[in-house]
């Protein structure tokens, strides 16, 4: 009876609940992942650490999380809630509203505003990402082309389509050529 229990116990304690990305990133830390070595985990532990690396994970501690928790304890916030916002940090009101449910019968606007603070108090900001790339994607969202070229390098969608017709087209006055059908 003593094993049946113990059996259970473990069983318990190996599925605690939902994970922050930061704890999966520090586990995979434990197991000797980094930036430079994937010798000691899996391939799939390894793209995981990597996706990881980008998100506000990275540049959390132990420390900001549970700072971070015992701050908002106070807004009785599902276990959901809480790791979703500690996984996408978001920084503003507008995105405490897509994480809580019902937030503005819930909270209301105060206090989303006073949670997208408590975020950027308590947990720091993500990795910064390449200027370059910062440049590129503004550049994108504005029509324009990043190495300053505007006119375009492939064809119009519209000529690409008409093109690919005509080669149906082609093809299959060949097929009756042939007696295929």
């Amino acid at each position: 009876m003593m094993v049946l229990l113990t059996n259970v116990f473990c069983r318990l304690k190996a599925n605690d609940g939902p994970l922050t990305n930061f704890e999966v990133l520090d586990y995979l830390r434990s197991r000797g992942a980094s930036k430079e070595v994937a010798v000691t985990v899996a391939a799939s532990e390894y793209k995981v650490f990597q996706y990881l690396v980008e998100t506000p994970a990275y540049s959390q501690t132990r420390e900001n999380v549970t700072n971070f928790v015992r701050n908002v304890k106070k807004y009785d916030l599902s276990k959901a809630e809480v790791i979703n916002l500690i996984n996408i940090r978001p920084s503003l009101p507008v995105g405490i509203y897509l994480m809580v449910e019902k937030c503005d019968a819930r909270l209301g606007e105060t206090i989303a505003e006073q949670l997208a603070e408590a975020v950027t108090e308590c947990l720091p900001p993500p990795p910064a990402q390449p200027e370059n790339q910062d440049v590129q994607e503004s550049d994108a969202l504005a029509g324009g082309d990043p190495e300053g070229n505007d006119e375009p390098d492939e064809p119009e969608p519209e000529a690409v389509v008409r093109e690919n017709l005509g080669d149906i087209d082609e093809k299959a006055e060949d097929d009756n050529l042939m007696g295929v059908s």
